[in-house]
């Protein structure tokens, strides 16, 4: 069987290595061959190395040989043996963890410890190298820029189980191992996909680019119209965003079948068509702006062509000059399947729109977070306008809402029991350049649930763990909130958020909520005291509104609670 390192021991590399280095192989990633080789000034014995070959040595290593089939971790099944080793040699700090001097990620030290933690168990005793090397799943995982050499090696090593293939060329643009790869490495690099891409199970492939990306581009040119008709997930990672709208024509010429899972962030999806991945039912689209779309229309195009998604993933990056979307009256393209939606980035408008193009009616988990802004002087754009029936109607149902206020945001999380157990969260981002704009909008998404999802709510819970702002929340919205919630019984209010307007408002003349019974305040600032939150309870019990409040400042240090009436 091929070997890469000769089974002859070697010293310790160098006088200043740490013990636990001492019988670590040196990997050189410079050249196309892998091999132990001794440190400048130190040779071995050639009297060691005659000795080696007579009867007393092979007595020894025979002795030394039996001993090592009595050690207990040795003796463990076969089985159990791999499992330990693959968490071994898996086990590899994260990029970030692995920096040079300038405190950036060094990816050359990365991979080839990645690279070194693969070939060292195979270089500590016979026994345990024969294992692995005859276990194919234990190498079936290949980093394209290790040296070619260890990547045909783990290639032969893993015989006929499917690869596993990642390549990261994240290196800063004009650095030295970027510049060796593309002038040394994507040749090979390129050869090697063309041949062995029909063997791959996952592919991962992530890439810096720089302001011309000309190396990058021309190997991606290659690399893309490979078949793989055995590819069951692919991961393509490009920063800064590309702009040839060519990114992902033809991709893997259309003929992927087997494909499950597509993530794509920073290509350009100006002919980005699905159609051949029949099998696809996780869908991941990330930096899905105009300028690599064309106009959001173009996601329920994609969709169509996906019928069998499961999930689906839709991240946008709007400028403040695309065009405002209506919402469909007539859905493009149907989703049956798909019970997990997360969309987020676009404007609230395009989110509308997504919800209205696309159908969802299995739709059983949403997350949704949109950027509001005001349409011809007024904010007509909310997503809850367009939002699924699937999650709508059980949402409807709540008798509990809760507004978890944020810095220039608002976020609606609910989870629902109706039939199977739905989960949805909305936030929208309000424009903090605007004070007026901002309490129009935070006012208009905060009504939505009782206005267009007509929920009566019997609860009402706002928290906060942000320093937000009296000027967006002020006495008319609370008025405006609460005005709206005529059957709540009891509210829960937590964190940081201000009680100056909100307790105004619960004593303004109209008198909002009127079932208003018990008042939980959990505050980082006492408000028991004020003259103003006494005189709110007394207002309300002259009109016989009579409120029970149960204080607990959750930042005093004490966890006693004060009760009052």
């Amino acid at each position: 069987m091929t070997r890469l390192f000769s089974e002859e021991r070697v010293d310790k590399p160098s006088e200043n290595s740490k013990a636990n280095d001492a019988n670590k192989p040196h990997i050189d990633l410079h050249t196309s061959q892998l091999k132990i080789r001794p440190v400048k000034g130190r040779r071995v014995d050639d009297s060691v190395s005659r000795e080696r070959k007579g009867p007393l040595t092979r007595s020894s290593l025979k002795s030394r040989r039996d001993l090592n089939f009595q050690i207990p971790f040795l003796q463990m099944p076969e089985e159990l043996l791999l499992q330990i080793i693959r968490i071994f040699v898996r086990d590899y700090p994260p990029c970030w963890d692995v920096r040079n001097a300038k405190g950036q990620i060094d990816w050359y030290r990365y991979t080839s410890g990645k690279l070194n933690n693969f070939l060292v168990i195979t270089h500590i005793c016979s026994l345990l190298r024969r294992i692995c090397l005859r276990a194919p799943l234990l190498w079936n995982y290949i980093d394209l820029r290790w040296p070619p050499a260890a990547v045909e090696e783990f290639s032969k090593r893993a015989q006929k189980t499917p690869l596993s293939l990642e390549l990261d060329i994240r290196d800063s643009p004009g650095s030295s191992s970027r510049d060796r790869f593309f002038v040394q490495g994507s040749t090979f690099c390129i050869r090697f996909l063309r041949q062995n891409l029909k063997r791959a199970r996952d592919f991962e492939l992530n890439a810096c680019i720089d302001d011309l990306n000309y190396d990058f581009d021309d190997f991606w040119r290659h690399v893309r119209r490979v078949e793989a008709p055995n590819l069951e997930k692919f991961s393509l990672y490009v920063r800064p965003e590309a702009e040839d709208e060519n990114d992902l024509a033809n991709l893997f010429s259309r003929k992927a079948p087997k494909l499950r899972e597509l993530t794509i962030d920073g290509a350009c999806y100006h002919k980005f068509n699905p159609e051949g991945f029949q099998s696809l039912t996780s869908l991941t689209l990330l930096g899905c702006d105009f300028s690599s779309l064309g106009d959001v229309s173009r996601l329920p195009r994609i969709l169509a062509q996906t019928p069998k998604l499961i999930e689906l993933e839709l991240h946008g990056d709007p400028s403040e000059y695309d065009a405002y979307v209506s919402p469909l009256a007539k859905p493009l393209a149907e989703l049956r399947d798909c019970v997990s939606f997360e969309v987020g980035g676009f404007f609230a408008d395009h989110t509308g729109y997504l919800f209205s193009a696309v159908s969802f009616p299995s739709l059983r988990k949403l997350q949704a977070w949109s950027l509001a802004r005001i349409h011809n002087d007024c904010y007509d754009t909310s997503p809850f306008v367009s939002l699924p029936p699937a999650l709508g109607a059980p949402f409807s149902t709540s008798r509990h809402l809760h507004f978890s206020l944020e810095e220039s945001a608002v976020v609606i999380p609910s989870e629902v029991e109706f039939g199977d157990a739905c989960d949805m969260e909305l936030s929208e981002t309000h424009d903090a350049s605007s004070v007026a704009n901002s309490i129009r909008s935070t006012e208009s998404f905060m009504l939505s649930p009782m206005k267009i999802l007509n929920i009566v709510p019997e609860s009402l819970s706002i928290s906060t763990y942000s320093e937000i702002s009296d000027e967006v929340f002020t006495k008319d919205l609370w008025k405006s909130v609460l005005s709206e919630c005529s059957r709540v019984t009891e509210i829960t209010i937590e964190g940081k958020v201000p009680m100056t307007n909100l307790i105004a408002a619960l004593m303004d003349p109209d008198l909002v909520c009127p079932s208003l019974d018990i008042l939980d305040l959990q505050t980082e600032d006492s408000v028991e005291e004020s003259e103003d939150f006494k005189a709110m309870l007394r207002y309300r019990e002259e009109r016989n509104a009579k409120i029970q409040t149960n204080i607990e400042e959750v930042d005093s240090g004490s966890d006693s609670d004060v009760e009052t009436e």
